[in-house]
C-alpha cells in the first residue's frame, strides 16, 4: 500500500525528470510497432511453402529480439522515472497505474523472449535437417 502522505506532485518537473519521461515514452511507443513486426512477418510466413526454412526462423528470432529488447528498455526506463521521481506522480492512483504500465511492458518482454526461443531452437532443428549450402 502506498502512503498518499508521503507524495506530493512537484509542478513544474525538473528537467532531468522531463528528460526521463520522455525516455521511456520512447520505448513504450516502440513495443507495438516492433511486435506486430514479429506477428506480421511469422503470419506472413506461416503461409509460405518455406515457412519452416531456418532462414526464416533466423528472422522470427530477430525480430522477437528487437520487440523483447524495446518492451525490456520501455520497463527499466518507466521503473527509473517511478524509483527516482517519486513526486511526479498526482497521486496514488497514478502510482499505482504506472506500476501497472510497468509490468505491461515486462510481459510482452517476456512474450517476446519465449518466442525469441521458440525460434531459435526450431532454427537449430531445421539446420540439422537442411542440406549444406
Amino acid at each position: 500500500m502506498i502512503d498518499p502522505l508521503a507524495y506530493a506532485k512537484m509542478d513544474p518537473w525538473p528537467q532531468s525528470l522531463i528528460e526521463a519521461w520522455e525516455e521511456y515514452k520512447f520505448f513504450v511507443y516502440l513495443i507495438n510497432p516492433k511486435k506486430m513486426a514479429f506477428l506480421n512477418y511469422r503470419s506472413a510466413s506461416d503461409e509460405e511453402d518455406f515457412a519452416d526454412t531456418s532462414d526464416w526462423r533466423f528472422k522470427r528470432v530477430h525480430l522477437a529480439i528487437e520487440w523483447g529488447k524495446v518492451a525490456l528498455s520501455a520497463t527499466e526506463a518507466r521503473l527509473h522515472v517511478l524509483c527516482t521521481y517519486q513526486n511526479a506522480f498526482e497521486d496514488t492512483k497514478a502510482i499505482d497505474g504506472h506500476i501497472e504500465q510497468a509490468n505491461a511492458n515486462l510481459n510482452s518482454a517476456r512474450d517476446a523472449v519465449r518466442e525469441a526461443g521458440v525460434n531459435y531452437r526450431r532454427y537449430w532443428a531445421n539446420m540439422a535437417r537442411e542440406p549444406p549450402c
